[in-house]
């Protein structure tokens, strides 16, 4: 009974300890604008918050419009450049296009 409690104590250290250590952190490569690379990263179909998380920023929403079970919204990001931007349209949380200038 002693060796299983400390089996089971020491997997949830184990398991703690582990998540403490392997739990990604969000480290921006490139906070608050859009690379080249983080651009070819994203795809149609791709979730709105995985897309925010390549980009480092959640951009800013420029329209969003709900209809007949359909939302579209549009989001502008800035580019690492300086120059041009990236633009974004997803459809019900999912891109579905994206155009980009650097």
């Amino acid at each position: 009974m002693t060796h299983r409690l400390a089996a089971a104590l020491l997997s949830t250290a184990l398991l703690t300890a582990g998540t403490a250590v392997v739990a990604p952190v969000a480290h921006a490569d490139s906070p608050g604008c859009v690379t080249r690379k983080e651009f070819r990263k994203v795809g149609e179909g791709m979730g709105m918050k995985k897309v925010h998380a390549v980009f480092d920023t959640a951009g800013r929403r420029v329209a969003k419009d709900s209809q007949d079970g359909l939302t579209i919204e549009t989001r502008r990001y800035s580019t690492c450049s300086g120059d041009g931007g990236v633009g974004v349209l997803f459809r019900n949380g999912r891109l579905s296009s994206k155009s980009g200038s650097f």
